[in-house]
C-alpha cells in the first residue's frame, strides 16, 4: 500500500494513500460540533487523526461522514424535538 507523505519541519508524518485527509475545522463544521467536541471524539478514539505540527490536525473524510450519518440516523430515532412545557388548552 502506497502512502503519501508530508513534511513538516520536524519530520514528515506519512498519511496512508488510501486516506482522504481534512483538517479538524471542516470535520466539525460536517458533524455540526465544536472543535472542542471532534477534539474529544479524537482522544476517545472514535476518530483516527494525524498530527502535522504542533496545532494542525488531519482526519478521514470517510470516517467524519459515517459519524455524521450515524449521528443523524439517532436523531431521526429518537424523533422530533421536545417543546418544553406545553398546557392543556
Amino acid at each position: 500500500m502506497k502512502k503519501k507523505a508530508v513534511t513538516t519541519e520536524e519530520k514528515v508524518i506519512v498519511i496512508p494513500k488510501n486516506v482522504n485527509p481534512i483538517p479538524s475545522r471542516v470535520a466539525a463544521s460536517i458533524l455540526q460540533c465544536s472543535m472542542g467536541h471532534v477534539r474529544w471524539l479524537r482522544r476517545n478514539g472514535r476518530l483516527k487523526s494525524w498530527k502535522l505540527s504542533g496545532r494542525y490536525t488531519m482526519l478521514d473524510r470517510k470516517e467524519v461522514e459515517a459519524l455524521a450519518k450515524a449521528k443523524a440516523k439517532q436523531e431521526t430515532r429518537l424523533g422530533a424535538p421536545s417543546k418544553g412545557f406545553q398546557p392543556d388548552t
